[in-house]
């Protein structure tokens, strides 16, 4: 879909895309189905330049994506991102991995993470604006703003409730989302969003896969598992279960505020969402034992 402006709605935030003059924006096969009308009044504001910002910047950076293994797929990125930070506002510098470190994108937000530029070399004039890495790096930080966290974890449906597999890379996300995917919804096997919002917690999908539907279920429990040579089941509490969660969280630890917020939306998760530890073996009659046992 081509246009000067769109609106989406990911995880119940209402965000407002457009493009300066001149500019054609392109939604992708991946966000379209999350495209939503014009009549919502827009959480996130988010505009998009061509021409990149002659900005001096002072500070030092306070995060690089080369700092840390922020999973799997960042070793494979063809982009480094440094984030710079200042009283009233952030700044995002984009490059190639490449020798020529081209300058690929420079984003730039406020202090409330509600207010969007993001300016592209003068050359691009057919923009997809939230193509990785910039859409899931402004989707961090305004699920962050929004009571939520993002979290590496699979995620189904089961009686209008969600169930949330969540452990290191290896342990069987997504091969929890396979056994299950016959049975019932599959909202993501890889990442999602788990919001607070009147007292209740709902997971939804990332627009990770083209095609994807928004996807929304109350969140029921929270599984946190490993392959074993026996299903085993054991309800973990108070710090432990929330380090447990925390460690699985998509999170940028450079800013407190950040961190805080993101500890007091795990600390209410697990005052009210039973936790557990599981072991499995990779095979349907999982199902059977957790809905028995839990």
């Amino acid at each position: 879909m081509y246009c000067s402006s769109y609106m989406l709605n990911i995880a119940d935030l209402i965000i407002s895309v457009e493009a300066s003059s001149g500019i054609i924006l392109e939604t992708g096969n991946i966000k379209k189905n999350f495209v939503t009308g014009n009549d919502h009044s827009p959480d996130i504001n988010i505009k998009v330049f061509t021409g990149i910002p002659n900005i001096t910047i002072t500070t030092k950076c306070i995060f690089s994506s080369t700092d840390c293994k922020l999973s799997d797929s960042n070793l494979f990125t063809p982009y480094i991102w440094n984030i710079y930070k200042t009283d009233r506002q952030g700044i995002i510098r984009i490059t190639k991995k490449d020798k020529s470190a081209r300058t690929f994108a420079v984003i730039i937000f406020n202090e409330h993470y509600n207010k969007w530029k993001i300016f592209f070399p003068c050359s691009e004039q057919k923009i997809k604006p939230l193509e990785y890495p910039i859409g899931p790096l402004i989707m961090y930080y305004i699920t962050n703003a929004g009571n939520g966290i993002m979290l590496h974890a699979s995620a189904i449906i089961h009686k209008t409730k969600g169930l949330v597999f969540t452990g290191f890379s290896g342990a069987g996300k997504t091969t929890m989302a396979w056994l299950w995917k016959n049975f019932t919804p599959v909202i993501n096997d890889d990442r999602i969003i788990i919001r607070w919002i009147k007292n209740k917690f709902f997971i939804y999908n990332t627009p990770l896969y083209a095609d994807d539907l928004p996807k929304k279920a109350e969140l029921s429990k929270i599984f946190i598992i490993r392959h074993s040579s026996e299903n085993q089941l054991k309800r973990i509490y108070g710090t432990n279960a929330i380090a447990r969660t925390m460690a699985f969280c998509i999170q940028h630890n450079y800013n407190n505020k950040l961190i805080e917020r993101m500890t007091d939306v795990i600390a209410a998760i697990v005052n009210n969402v039973p936790v557990y530890e599981l072991g499995f073996v990779s095979d349907t009659k999982i199902i059977d034992f957790i809905l028995k046992s839990t």
